[in-house]
Protein backbone atom coordinates (compact mmCIF):
# COMPACT_ATOMS: atom_id res chain seq x y z
CA UNK A 1 0.00 0.00 0.00
CA UNK A 2 1.27 3.43 -0.99
CA UNK A 3 0.09 6.79 -0.51
CA UNK A 4 0.14 9.84 -2.33
CA UNK A 5 0.23 13.11 -0.57
CA UNK A 6 -1.50 16.43 -1.22
CA UNK A 7 0.42 19.08 -3.13
CA UNK A 8 -1.87 21.56 -4.31
CA UNK A 9 -5.48 21.94 -3.54
CA UNK A 10 -7.75 25.05 -3.98
CA UNK A 11 -12.02 25.60 -3.11
CA UNK A 12 -13.96 27.13 -5.59
CA UNK A 13 -17.24 28.31 -6.11
CA UNK A 14 -20.38 27.98 -8.87
CA UNK A 15 -22.90 29.11 -6.04
CA UNK A 16 -23.44 32.62 -6.95
CA UNK A 17 -22.71 35.83 -8.70
CA UNK A 18 -19.82 37.19 -6.64
CA UNK A 19 -18.15 33.73 -5.64
CA UNK A 20 -17.73 32.55 -9.45
CA UNK A 21 -14.29 34.17 -10.00
CA UNK A 22 -13.06 33.72 -6.29
CA UNK A 23 -9.60 31.55 -5.03
CA UNK A 24 -9.26 29.91 -1.51
CA UNK A 25 -5.74 28.16 -2.68
CA UNK A 26 -4.47 28.53 0.61
CA UNK A 27 -7.61 28.56 2.69
CA UNK A 28 -7.26 25.44 5.29
CA UNK A 29 -10.63 24.27 4.43
CA UNK A 30 -12.66 23.21 1.45
CA UNK A 31 -15.87 23.19 0.67
CA UNK A 32 -17.87 20.36 -0.53
CA UNK A 33 -21.75 21.63 -1.08
CA UNK A 34 -23.77 19.55 -4.36
CA UNK A 35 -22.72 21.19 -7.50
CA UNK A 36 -22.31 24.13 -6.36
CA UNK A 37 -18.98 24.27 -4.56
CA UNK A 38 -15.98 22.24 -5.08
CA UNK A 39 -12.21 21.49 -4.83
CA UNK A 40 -9.56 20.92 -6.98
CA UNK A 41 -6.79 18.64 -5.31
CA UNK A 42 -2.80 17.83 -6.93
CA UNK A 43 -1.16 14.76 -5.47
CA UNK A 44 2.42 13.27 -6.13
CA UNK A 45 1.69 10.34 -7.88
CA UNK A 46 5.38 9.38 -8.51
CA UNK A 47 5.79 6.15 -6.27
CA UNK A 48 3.05 4.69 -8.54
CA UNK A 49 4.77 5.10 -11.66
CA UNK A 50 4.52 1.82 -13.84
CA UNK A 51 2.73 -0.08 -11.43
CA UNK A 52 -0.76 -1.70 -11.70
CA UNK A 53 -3.49 -0.22 -9.48
CA UNK A 54 -5.44 -2.92 -7.99
CA UNK A 55 -7.02 -0.58 -5.91
CA UNK A 56 -7.06 3.15 -4.49
CA UNK A 57 -8.89 5.18 -1.99
CA UNK A 58 -9.03 8.68 -1.18
CA UNK A 59 -9.04 10.03 2.21
CA UNK A 60 -10.47 13.60 3.96
CA UNK A 61 -10.72 14.65 7.59
CA UNK A 62 -13.97 16.46 8.41
CA UNK A 63 -13.88 19.91 9.34
CA UNK A 64 -17.67 20.56 10.51
CA UNK A 65 -20.33 18.10 10.93
CA UNK A 66 -21.80 17.35 7.60
CA UNK A 67 -24.18 15.51 5.44
CA UNK A 68 -22.21 13.76 3.12
CA UNK A 69 -23.23 10.11 1.78
CA UNK A 70 -21.91 10.30 -2.18
CA UNK A 71 -18.47 11.41 -3.30
CA UNK A 72 -17.88 12.12 -6.90
CA UNK A 73 -14.52 12.01 -7.99
CA UNK A 74 -12.90 12.72 -11.48
CA UNK A 75 -9.93 13.91 -13.50
CA UNK A 76 -9.44 17.47 -14.57
CA UNK A 77 -8.93 18.22 -17.99
CA UNK A 78 -6.94 21.51 -18.15
CA UNK A 79 -3.64 22.72 -16.13
CA UNK A 80 -5.07 25.13 -13.11
CA UNK A 81 -3.07 27.13 -10.77
CA UNK A 82 -3.80 26.70 -6.98
CA UNK A 83 -3.48 30.39 -5.94
CA UNK A 84 -2.40 32.16 -2.78
CA UNK A 85 -5.77 33.82 -0.97
CA UNK A 86 -5.62 32.40 2.33
CA UNK A 87 -9.97 33.32 3.02
CA UNK A 88 -12.79 31.64 1.34
CA UNK A 89 -13.65 33.48 -1.63
CA UNK A 90 -10.93 35.67 -1.53
CA UNK A 91 -8.98 37.50 -4.90
CA UNK A 92 -8.75 36.02 -8.23
CA UNK A 93 -4.86 35.08 -7.42
CA UNK A 94 -4.84 31.10 -9.07
CA UNK A 95 -7.93 29.32 -10.33
CA UNK A 96 -11.70 30.36 -10.10
CA UNK A 97 -14.67 28.60 -11.87
CA UNK A 98 -14.34 30.52 -14.45
CA UNK A 99 -10.78 30.70 -15.33
CA UNK A 100 -7.99 28.01 -14.80
CA UNK A 101 -5.97 31.00 -13.44
CA UNK A 102 -7.81 34.00 -13.11
CA UNK A 103 -4.61 36.35 -12.42
CA UNK A 104 -5.04 39.51 -14.95
CA UNK A 105 -1.98 39.11 -16.82
CA UNK A 106 -2.03 35.93 -17.10
CA UNK A 107 -5.85 34.71 -17.45
CA UNK A 108 -6.47 31.54 -19.06
CA UNK A 109 -9.90 29.66 -19.77
CA UNK A 110 -10.47 25.98 -18.42
CA UNK A 111 -11.20 25.32 -21.95
CA UNK A 112 -12.76 27.35 -25.16
CA UNK A 113 -13.38 31.06 -24.46
CA UNK A 114 -16.66 31.41 -21.92
CA UNK A 115 -15.98 27.85 -20.90
CA UNK A 116 -16.04 26.86 -16.53
CA UNK A 117 -14.86 24.57 -14.52
CA UNK A 118 -17.92 22.18 -15.27
CA UNK A 119 -16.25 21.72 -19.12
CA UNK A 120 -13.39 19.93 -17.74
CA UNK A 121 -14.48 17.81 -14.90
CA UNK A 122 -17.06 14.58 -13.86
CA UNK A 123 -16.80 13.28 -18.11
CA UNK A 124 -16.91 16.64 -19.83
CA UNK A 125 -14.06 17.51 -22.04
CA UNK A 126 -13.07 13.94 -22.09
CA UNK A 127 -12.55 13.83 -18.22
CA UNK A 128 -12.83 10.06 -15.94
CA UNK A 129 -15.07 10.22 -13.47
CA UNK A 130 -16.45 7.99 -10.74
CA UNK A 131 -18.79 7.88 -7.81
CA UNK A 132 -19.20 5.67 -4.37
CA UNK A 133 -20.65 5.98 -1.10
CA UNK A 134 -17.93 7.32 1.33
CA UNK A 135 -16.73 5.02 4.30
CA UNK A 136 -16.87 6.19 7.68
CA UNK A 137 -13.39 6.42 9.73
CA UNK A 138 -11.93 7.03 13.32
CA UNK A 139 -11.01 10.53 14.09
CA UNK A 140 -13.32 12.33 11.74
CA UNK A 141 -11.88 10.64 8.77
CA UNK A 142 -13.72 9.37 5.68
CA UNK A 143 -12.54 7.90 2.27
CA UNK A 144 -13.96 7.02 -0.91
CA UNK A 145 -13.24 4.26 -3.26
CA UNK A 146 -11.71 5.44 -6.96
CA UNK A 147 -11.32 3.55 -9.95
CA UNK A 148 -8.04 2.77 -10.93
CA UNK A 149 -7.93 4.63 -14.20
CA UNK A 150 -7.88 7.85 -12.16
CA UNK A 151 -4.38 6.91 -10.68
CA UNK A 152 -3.27 5.76 -14.27
CA UNK A 153 -4.19 9.38 -15.01
CA UNK A 154 -2.00 10.99 -12.70
CA UNK A 155 0.79 9.12 -14.00
CA UNK A 156 0.61 9.05 -17.53
CA UNK A 157 0.04 13.12 -17.42
CA UNK A 158 -3.79 12.76 -18.30
CA UNK A 159 -4.66 14.86 -15.60
CA UNK A 160 -3.65 18.00 -13.08
CA UNK A 161 -4.75 16.50 -9.65
CA UNK A 162 -8.53 15.41 -9.36
CA UNK A 163 -12.14 17.47 -8.64
CA UNK A 164 -13.92 16.28 -5.73
CA UNK A 165 -17.51 17.43 -5.48
CA UNK A 166 -20.38 16.45 -3.16
CA UNK A 167 -22.79 13.55 -4.76
CA UNK A 168 -25.77 15.59 -3.93
CA UNK A 169 -28.00 16.61 -0.76
CA UNK A 170 -31.37 17.93 -0.89
CA UNK A 171 -30.34 20.33 1.47
CA UNK A 172 -27.30 22.00 -0.25
CA UNK A 173 -25.26 21.43 3.06
CA UNK A 174 -22.40 23.05 3.54
CA UNK A 175 -19.61 20.42 3.95
CA UNK A 176 -16.39 21.25 4.73
CA UNK A 177 -13.00 18.91 4.92
CA UNK A 178 -9.36 19.91 5.48
CA UNK A 179 -7.08 21.17 2.60
CA UNK A 180 -3.82 20.21 2.82
CA UNK A 181 -2.73 23.70 4.70
CA UNK A 182 -4.53 22.06 7.72
CA UNK A 183 -1.14 20.21 9.17
CA UNK A 184 -2.14 16.79 9.92
CA UNK A 185 -5.22 16.93 8.29
CA UNK A 186 -4.40 16.80 4.69
CA UNK A 187 -6.49 14.86 2.03
CA UNK A 188 -4.48 11.82 0.49
CA UNK A 189 -4.92 8.66 -1.36
CA UNK A 190 -3.83 5.30 -0.70
CA UNK A 191 -3.03 3.38 -3.85
CA UNK A 192 -2.78 -0.97 -3.80
CA UNK A 193 -0.18 -1.48 -6.20
CA UNK A 194 0.23 -4.75 -8.15
CA UNK A 195 3.16 -6.47 -10.76
CA UNK A 196 4.96 -3.56 -12.67
CA UNK A 197 3.54 -1.89 -16.42
CA UNK A 198 6.89 -2.12 -18.21
CA UNK A 199 4.81 -3.00 -22.12
CA UNK A 200 6.10 0.42 -24.05
CA UNK A 201 2.87 0.92 -26.84
CA UNK A 202 3.84 0.75 -29.83
CA UNK A 203 4.17 3.84 -32.51
CA UNK A 204 0.54 5.45 -32.90
CA UNK A 205 -1.56 4.44 -36.22
CA UNK A 206 -3.53 6.81 -37.32
CA UNK A 207 -5.93 8.54 -40.24
CA UNK A 208 -5.75 12.51 -40.76
CA UNK A 209 -7.92 14.33 -43.20
CA UNK A 210 -9.90 17.45 -43.24
CA UNK A 211 -13.18 17.67 -41.25
CA UNK A 212 -15.56 20.00 -43.11
CA UNK A 213 -18.46 18.85 -41.19
CA UNK A 214 -16.71 20.36 -38.05
CA UNK A 215 -16.02 23.95 -39.09
CA UNK A 216 -17.28 27.11 -38.41
CA UNK A 217 -18.12 30.37 -39.66
CA UNK A 218 -14.26 31.45 -39.95
CA UNK A 219 -12.41 28.53 -38.68
CA UNK A 220 -10.99 24.97 -39.94
CA UNK A 221 -10.81 21.08 -38.60
CA UNK A 222 -9.23 18.21 -38.68
CA UNK A 223 -10.64 14.54 -37.83
CA UNK A 224 -8.12 12.36 -36.57
CA UNK A 225 -8.80 8.50 -36.30
CA UNK A 226 -6.68 6.19 -34.08
CA UNK A 227 -6.40 2.29 -34.66
CA UNK A 228 -6.64 0.11 -31.64
CA UNK A 229 -3.35 -0.67 -30.07
CA UNK A 230 -2.66 -2.77 -26.94
CA UNK A 231 -1.34 -0.54 -23.72
CA UNK A 232 -2.15 2.63 -24.30
CA UNK A 233 -4.20 4.68 -21.88
CA UNK A 234 -4.10 8.30 -23.67
CA UNK A 235 -2.29 9.97 -26.46
CA UNK A 236 -0.59 13.14 -26.39
CA UNK A 237 -0.76 15.46 -29.27
CA UNK A 238 1.08 18.37 -31.27
CA UNK A 239 0.10 20.11 -33.50
CA UNK A 240 2.42 22.50 -35.60
CA UNK A 241 5.24 21.57 -32.43
CA UNK A 242 1.90 23.21 -29.68
CA UNK A 243 0.45 20.64 -27.28
CA UNK A 244 -3.33 19.94 -27.91
CA UNK A 245 -5.15 20.04 -24.76
CA UNK A 246 -6.47 17.49 -22.98
CA UNK A 247 -10.02 18.33 -22.92
CA UNK A 248 -9.92 17.67 -26.65
CA UNK A 249 -8.50 14.38 -27.09
CA UNK A 250 -10.89 10.95 -26.03
CA UNK A 251 -9.28 8.17 -24.63
CA UNK A 252 -8.43 5.05 -26.45
CA UNK A 253 -12.29 2.61 -26.88
CA UNK A 254 -11.16 -0.64 -26.39
CA UNK A 255 -10.42 -2.72 -29.56
CA UNK A 256 -12.17 0.09 -31.76
CA UNK A 257 -11.17 3.04 -33.80
CA UNK A 258 -11.01 6.07 -31.44
CA UNK A 259 -12.10 9.44 -33.58
CA UNK A 260 -12.02 13.09 -32.36
CA UNK A 261 -11.66 16.54 -33.59
CA UNK A 262 -9.32 19.53 -33.93
CA UNK A 263 -11.45 22.02 -34.14
CA UNK A 264 -11.06 26.06 -34.04
CA UNK A 265 -7.99 25.97 -36.31
CA UNK A 266 -6.59 28.64 -39.79
CA UNK A 267 -9.04 27.08 -42.19
CA UNK A 268 -7.12 25.28 -45.21
CA UNK A 269 -3.84 24.93 -43.82
CA UNK A 270 -1.15 22.57 -43.69
CA UNK A 271 0.03 21.41 -40.18
CA UNK A 272 1.97 19.22 -38.71
CA UNK A 273 0.22 16.45 -36.34
CA UNK A 274 2.27 14.61 -33.73
CA UNK A 275 0.75 11.67 -31.53
CA UNK A 276 2.66 10.18 -29.06
CA UNK A 277 0.90 7.17 -27.49
CA UNK A 278 1.24 6.70 -22.85
CA UNK A 279 0.46 3.25 -21.32
CA UNK A 280 -1.34 3.21 -17.81
CA UNK A 281 1.88 2.83 -16.37
CA UNK A 282 3.19 5.83 -17.75
CA UNK A 283 5.38 4.08 -20.62
CA UNK A 284 5.72 6.36 -23.63
CA UNK A 285 5.69 5.20 -27.37
CA UNK A 286 7.64 7.01 -29.87
CA UNK A 287 6.09 9.59 -31.76
CA UNK A 288 4.13 9.28 -35.15
CA UNK A 289 3.94 12.30 -37.28
CA UNK A 290 1.99 13.41 -40.31
CA UNK A 291 0.91 16.04 -42.77
CA UNK A 292 -3.05 16.76 -43.07
CA UNK A 293 -4.50 20.06 -44.12
CA UNK A 294 -7.21 21.83 -41.86
CA UNK A 295 -10.99 22.00 -43.74
CA UNK A 296 -11.83 25.66 -45.46
CA UNK A 297 -14.24 27.50 -43.13
CA UNK A 298 -18.16 27.38 -43.82
CA UNK A 299 -17.79 30.63 -45.58
CA UNK A 300 -21.54 31.02 -46.18
CA UNK A 301 -24.40 32.70 -44.26
CA UNK A 302 -26.60 30.48 -42.43
CA UNK A 303 -30.36 30.75 -43.03
CA UNK A 304 -32.61 29.61 -41.01
CA UNK A 305 -36.19 28.37 -41.88
CA UNK A 306 -39.02 30.34 -40.11
CA UNK A 307 -40.15 29.18 -36.71
CA UNK A 308 -44.31 28.19 -36.86
CA UNK A 309 -46.48 27.88 -34.10
CA UNK A 310 -48.27 24.25 -33.23
CA UNK A 311 -50.54 23.32 -35.86
CA UNK A 312 -53.75 23.92 -34.43
CA UNK A 313 -56.55 20.90 -34.12
CA UNK A 314 -56.53 17.52 -32.19
CA UNK A 315 -54.13 14.75 -32.55
CA UNK A 316 -54.52 11.55 -31.12
CA UNK A 317 -52.01 9.59 -29.69
CA UNK A 318 -49.96 6.42 -31.07
CA UNK A 319 -52.15 3.61 -28.87
CA UNK A 320 -50.70 -0.07 -28.54
CA UNK A 321 -52.45 -2.33 -26.22
CA UNK A 322 -53.29 -1.00 -22.82
CA UNK A 323 -51.02 2.02 -23.81
CA UNK A 324 -50.92 5.08 -25.24
CA UNK A 325 -47.91 7.11 -26.35
CA UNK A 326 -47.39 11.10 -26.89
CA UNK A 327 -44.18 13.37 -26.52
CA UNK A 328 -44.58 16.88 -24.81
CA UNK A 329 -41.29 19.22 -24.51
CA UNK A 330 -37.85 18.27 -22.44
CA UNK A 331 -39.24 20.67 -19.36
CA UNK A 332 -42.82 20.34 -19.16
CA UNK A 333 -44.13 18.76 -15.71
CA UNK A 334 -46.84 16.23 -16.14
CA UNK A 335 -48.88 14.76 -13.28
CA UNK A 336 -47.58 11.32 -12.93
CA UNK A 337 -51.64 9.79 -12.14
CA UNK A 338 -52.95 11.61 -15.04
CA UNK A 339 -52.13 13.68 -18.47
CA UNK A 340 -52.83 16.78 -16.83
CA UNK A 341 -49.91 19.52 -17.36
CA UNK A 342 -48.71 21.17 -14.13
CA UNK A 343 -48.32 24.96 -13.39
CA UNK A 344 -48.99 25.97 -16.90
CA UNK A 345 -46.51 24.72 -18.42
CA UNK A 346 -48.17 24.51 -21.63
CA UNK A 347 -50.26 27.50 -21.43
CA UNK A 348 -53.10 28.80 -19.38
CA UNK A 349 -54.79 25.73 -17.81
CA UNK A 350 -58.23 26.41 -19.25
CA UNK A 351 -57.03 24.37 -22.47
CA UNK A 352 -59.83 23.36 -24.43
CA UNK A 353 -58.62 19.82 -24.19
CA UNK A 354 -56.16 16.99 -22.47
CA UNK A 355 -52.23 17.56 -23.39
CA UNK A 356 -52.43 13.98 -24.87
CA UNK A 357 -54.90 14.92 -27.49
CA UNK A 358 -53.42 18.83 -28.38
CA UNK A 359 -50.07 19.30 -30.65
CA UNK A 360 -47.68 20.86 -29.19
CA UNK A 361 -43.94 22.18 -29.25
CA UNK A 362 -41.91 18.94 -30.51
CA UNK A 363 -45.02 16.50 -31.30
CA UNK A 364 -47.92 16.91 -33.62
CA UNK A 365 -49.37 13.75 -33.54
CA UNK A 366 -47.65 11.79 -36.05
CA UNK A 367 -43.87 12.73 -35.28
CA UNK A 368 -41.39 14.59 -33.30
CA UNK A 369 -39.36 17.40 -34.31
CA UNK A 370 -36.54 19.29 -32.69
CA UNK A 371 -34.09 21.86 -33.57
CA UNK A 372 -31.04 22.75 -32.28
CA UNK A 373 -27.67 23.95 -33.79
CA UNK A 374 -24.63 21.83 -34.86
CA UNK A 375 -23.30 19.81 -31.19
CA UNK A 376 -26.35 21.20 -29.31
CA UNK A 377 -28.25 18.77 -26.95
CA UNK A 378 -31.97 18.94 -27.72
CA UNK A 379 -34.67 16.81 -25.36
CA UNK A 380 -38.10 16.08 -25.21
CA UNK A 381 -40.12 13.58 -23.24
CA UNK A 382 -41.84 10.23 -24.41
CA UNK A 383 -45.22 9.92 -22.12
CA UNK A 384 -46.28 6.59 -22.04
CA UNK A 385 -50.11 6.64 -20.31
CA UNK A 386 -51.44 3.52 -19.35
CA UNK A 387 -55.43 3.22 -20.38
CA UNK A 388 -56.99 0.75 -18.02
CA UNK A 389 -56.29 -0.31 -14.53
CA UNK A 390 -54.63 -3.81 -14.66
CA UNK A 391 -51.11 -3.44 -14.24
CA UNK A 392 -48.89 -3.16 -18.02
CA UNK A 393 -46.27 -5.48 -18.46
CA UNK A 394 -42.28 -4.69 -19.53
CA UNK A 395 -41.60 -1.47 -21.61
CA UNK A 396 -39.17 -1.01 -23.68
CA UNK A 397 -38.09 1.87 -25.45
CA UNK A 398 -34.98 1.48 -28.27
CA UNK A 399 -33.62 4.58 -29.52
CA UNK A 400 -32.68 4.02 -33.20
CA UNK A 401 -31.02 5.86 -35.57
CA UNK A 402 -32.39 9.11 -36.99
CA UNK A 403 -32.53 10.58 -40.37
CA UNK A 404 -33.44 14.34 -41.76
CA UNK A 405 -32.89 16.37 -44.47
CA UNK A 406 -30.18 15.24 -47.09
CA UNK A 407 -30.20 12.37 -45.31
CA UNK A 408 -28.54 13.65 -42.37
CA UNK A 409 -27.90 10.99 -39.69
CA UNK A 410 -28.35 11.15 -35.82
CA UNK A 411 -27.13 7.34 -34.52
CA UNK A 412 -28.64 5.34 -31.96
CA UNK A 413 -25.83 5.66 -29.69
CA UNK A 414 -26.07 9.30 -29.51
CA UNK A 415 -29.39 8.98 -28.05
CA UNK A 416 -29.55 9.21 -24.14
CA UNK A 417 -32.47 7.89 -22.46
CA UNK A 418 -33.49 8.77 -18.72
CA UNK A 419 -36.49 7.85 -16.22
Amino acid sequence: MVRLPATADVWLSDAIEQERNTNSGKCDRLKLKNIQEMALIRFDASAVRGREVLGAKLFLRRASDDRLRYIRVSTVNQDWEEGESRTPYGPPTGATFLYADARPDRRRAWAWPGSTLADVIMSSGNSLGCWAERQELPNRWICVPIMPELIYAMVAGDTDGLAVMDGGNPANHNNFVFSRESPGNEPYLEVQLGGKLEAVPAAPKLTAQPAPERAHLDTGAIRIAMEPAEHVFCWRVRLDGHRVERWRIKHPEPGQTTVFYLEDLVPDKEYELEVVAVSPGGQVSTPTTVRVRSSAALGRPIRLQPLRPPPAGPVAPWRAGRIQVWALPGLVKINPLKPEVLCDDLGPADRPAPPNSLPNAVWDGKEVRLFGCRGEYVSFQLCIEKLQDQPVGQIRVRPGQLTGPKQFVIGGSEIELFL
